[in-house]
């Protein structure tokens, strides 16, 4: 009797001691990060998403704490949640900002780290940008192009911009349309004459936005400096004039010539806020004298100026005989060329500066091939010594060749 009682006893205590310790197993046993996962890795700004931690095994008897980070402000986590016991994952919310930004989400437990990143995009909406001319200069009659801009490809049904001009000199459609998807569209203004430079400015609007761009209806210009012949072989200096600053980055002439016998560059800048810049014409000295178009386009306005490029033997020198004639006699005066006249003649204009001293014919044709020339000078009475100027002048283009001082005696 006794040693059965002794027997039981012992197997209490076994069955006691197997209980404790399947018990101190089961609350040792340590639950391992798996994962974090998101619903989503790219969305919108404003928009929340949800994270899931994910667990190796069960969480234990009283779950697990895992504790939560974002690397930054815009995205915005819990510091921590619970994975309840026996679960294997959890979700949390995680609220996104007005903000653009790549996020990375960190969850930590037990010296075990997972992340993941998560992309927060804030959306273009379209906008009305600017209004962009082909040209800030348009010659009378001549169109422009206007293009509205957005800030982002236009929505669904896309976008109706409304269109207004200043002036009457040019008109614009009332309204342009940016197709959806778009972000810009073309339009035409027409624009009329004007008698002087004419500044118009176009205005676009929408949604409470306004834009301008503002333009001048005038012609560009081109200048000799005054003159408009020169002697073949010497430069000249001539200057574009436009009728309204240039633009950023400048305003590109282009410029042509209708003889090789004045050459110009083909295109001249004038820098931006400047509304002239001047360009060297190189001329030849090639008979006859020649008149040449040089013409300047830009904006569509187009402009040309005649010059004469006069070639000639230069004259030598001129003598008179006699050289100071009595008033009431004549004068016969010896033109002498530095070279042959071109094949086809020479015409030389004369003139005096006191018709009522002396006269002489209108002009004189030197032949081709000729190196001299005369012309007569008739005097007329005075009562005292007085000079007169005898002027010779190529005839084509009226360029003086020689002045020849007289003197009239009583």
């Amino acid at each position: 009797m006794r040693t059965s009682l002794v027997g039981l006893l012992f197997l209490i205590a076994a069955f006691a001691g197997a209980c404790t310790d399947s018990t101190t197993a089961a609350s040792t046993t340590t639950a391992t990060l798996s994962g974090l996962t998101l619903s989503s890795a790219s969305v919108t700004a404003g928009t929340t998403v949800t994270g899931t931690v994910s667990l190796a095994s069960a969480a234990p008897t009283g779950g697990i704490a895992v504790t939560l980070t974002s690397s930054t402000s815009a995205v915005v986590v819990p510091s921590t949640i619970t994975i309840a016991a026996g679960s294997t994952a959890q979700n949390f919310a995680i609220t996104t900002s007005n903000t653009s930004v790549i996020a990375t989400i960190t969850a930590t437990y037990g010296g075990t780290t997972q992340t993941a990143a998560l992309t927060v995009t804030v959306p273009l909406v379209a906008s009305l940008q600017g209004i962009v001319l082909s040209s800030n200069v348009a010659a009378g009659g001549q169109p422009l192009q206007g293009t509205v801009t957005l800030t982002a490809p236009a929505p669904a049904g896309g976008i109706v911009v409304s269109l207004a001009s200043s002036s009457p000199l040019a008109s614009v459609p009332a309204t342009v349309t940016v197709p959806v998807g778009i972000t810009s569209q073309t339009f035409e203004i027409d624009t009329a004459g004007s008698a002087a430079p004419a500044t118009v400015t176009v205005t676009a609007s929408w949604n409470g936005i306004v834009q301008r761009a503002s333009f001048t209806i005038g012609a560009v210009a081109i200048s000799f400096g005054g003159i408009n012949s020169v002697l073949g072989g010497l430069p000249l200096v001539a200057t574009i004039t436009l009728p309204a600053p240039a633009p950023d980055g400048g305003a590109a002439v282009t410029l042509t010539s209708s003889s090789s016998d004045a050459q110009v560059p083909n295109v001249v800048v004038v820098p931006a806020g400047a509304t002239l810049q001047t360009f060297t014409i190189t001329t030849s000295d090639v008979p006859p004298t020649t008149s040449v178009q040089i013409t300047a386009s830009y904006g569509g306005s187009t402009t040309s100026a005649a010059l004469s490029v006069v070639a000639y033997p230069t004259v030598a020198s001129v003598s008179c005989s006699p050289a100071n004639p009595s008033g009431g006699a004549s004068s016969v005066c010896t033109a002498t060329l530095a070279g042959a006249a071109p094949a086809g003649g020479w015409q030389v204009a004369l003139a005096t500066d006191n018709t009522a001293v002396a006269s002489v014919p209108p002009g004189v044709t030197i032949a081709g091939g000729a190196t001299s020339c005369q012309f007569t000078v008739t005097t007329f009475a005075v009562s005292a010594a007085t000079t007169v100027t005898i002027q010779l002048a190529d005839a084509p283009s009226g360029l003086v060749l020689w002045r020849q001082l007289m003197s009239v005696t009583p």
